[in-house]
């Protein structure tokens, strides 16, 4: 399978604490070379975002930009990654890098990480902070993006899905989901639905989890700190009021489906992407999730006392439960698909055709060019003292390469980055 089609130039801007410098610069895209001796590489210490822009009018309007530069920076203070670069020059980098790249529609993947370190878990106080930023192409994420279609098939995994900073988009957090996907696809089915310790529903690996009962739209609370404040969750939480729909945040346990009107997930490359099976693995006749047989309140087993009636309970594979694709408990004489409704007004808000969201929507012209990285940002820094260089083309990307190992095990580095000791 080929690689999507990526923009034409990245940024990054790469701190120095020990050299008090900034070194910032815009190159041609795949330059960018990161050491074998980045601490993210060996401990995930990292955080990103995914950002939508959509063509409006001819021109690319990214979507609710301001709100994934504001969770960008809440998750990389829970990291205690410090980049000593304001909110508004990050939030024009990107803004930029959309323009350079000649794209009026996408994903936006920008990052910021841990660059070349000693061994040690712990920083060292010299360790580069690095942010970096790219763009490329995007089209149907779980091929269900079609008004009307059948929807996906998801599987309850087998293990849970643990980070102890659920509430930020942590690089570290998705090796888990990385690990278990083979799960999902192995039983046939496009993704993972992890439940939390107690058996109860919490998310997908990369989407938020929601249930229609009748017109409520139930999902799983963010309070708990068991699930990622999705930027798209909120934008369906807003617009489901306008839909005559309402909005709880609840405990949902598997067996609670079995009632479900509809399933959908939600996420900035997800969308609103429909859900129509749920699979549960089984393992020697029983349900070989790490919650079996467990008596908690989000036991599934009520789920497996079904099947056994309807007698569909193999001795390994998988049991499922079929999500009707129609809103059928809805006193309407043509049932309806709420999925669809809300998938339909979300296309209308991120392609700019509801005025009263444009807000929403920066349109990339918006801001004047960046024609000079170090002028720019030299405005945009927040630690007094620092110095900020402009590389040219290739050397941001030459900052970063790996030069040569010095005596006892201490790492010299190119382009008068001092020395790193363990």
């Amino acid at each position: 399978m080929a690689f999507p089609t990526r923009g034409k130039e990245e940024f990054a801007a790469v701190y120095m604490p020990m050299q008090k410098l900034v070194k910032v610069g815009f190159g041609k895209m795949g330059r960018m070379k990161v050491p074998i001796t980045s601490h993210a590489i060996d401990y995930g210490t990292g955080t990103f975002e995914g950002i939508r822009f959509y063509e409006v009018n001819g021109k690319a309007a990214i979507f609710r930009l301001n709100e994934h530069v504001e969770r960008l920076f809440a998750s990389a203070k829970t990291g205690n990654y410090k980049l000593p670069i304001s909110k508004e020059g990050i939030r024009n980098a990107i803004i930029e890098t959309v323009r350079r790249s000649g794209m009026t529609s996408g994903y936006i993947r920008p990052k910021i990480f841990l660059g070349e370190s000693s061994i040690r878990v712990s920083p060292h106080p010299e360790t580069h902070v690095v942010f970096h930023v790219y763009t490329q192409e995007l089209l149907d994420y779980y091929k269900t993006g079609q008004r009307g279609d059948k929807g996906m098939s998801v599987l309850i995994a087998s293990k849970p899905r643990r980070t102890p900073f659920p509430n930020s988009k942590m690089s570290g957090a998705y090796q888990a989901g990385a690990a278990l996907a083979p799960e999902a696809s192995v039983h046939g089915a496009t993704e993972n639905l992890y439940l939390n310790s107690k058996g109860e529903i919490s998310e997908l690996t990369g989407s938020n989890f929601f249930m229609i009962k009748g017109k409520t739209i139930f999902t799983p609370p963010v309070i708990r700190g068991e699930v990622l404040p999705g930027i798209t969750r909120d934008t369906i939480s807003k617009i489901a009021k306008e839909l005559g729909l309402k909005f709880v945040q609840k405990t949902i346990r598997p067996n609670d489906l079995l009632s479900a009107d509809e399933v959908f997930v939600t996420g900035t490359a997800a969308e609103v992407s429909k859900v129509s099976e749920i699979k549960i693995p089984i393992k020697n006749g029983k349900i070989a999730t790490y919650a079996a047989g467990r008596k908690l309140p989000g036991n599934i087993d009520a789920i497996l006392k079904e099947a056994r009636k309807k007698g569909i309970v193999p001795k390994e594979g998988v049991i499922s439960i079929n999500i009707p694709s129609k809103n059928r408990s809805v006193e309407d004489p043509k049932p309806i698909s709420y999925v669809d409704l809300l998938r339909d007004k979300y296309k209308d808000i991120v392609h700019g055709k509801e005025a009263k969201r444009q807000k929403w929507l920066t349109i990339v012209d918006r801001v004047a060019p960046i024609t000079s990285a170090k002028e720019y940002f030299s405005k945009h820094i927040t630690e007094s003292g620092l110095n900020v260089h402009e590389m040219p083309d290739r050397g941001i990307w030459e900052l970063l390469k790996l030069r040569k190992m010095g005596p006892s095990g201490r790492i010299s580095a190119g382009l008068g980055v001092g020395k790193r000791s363990e």
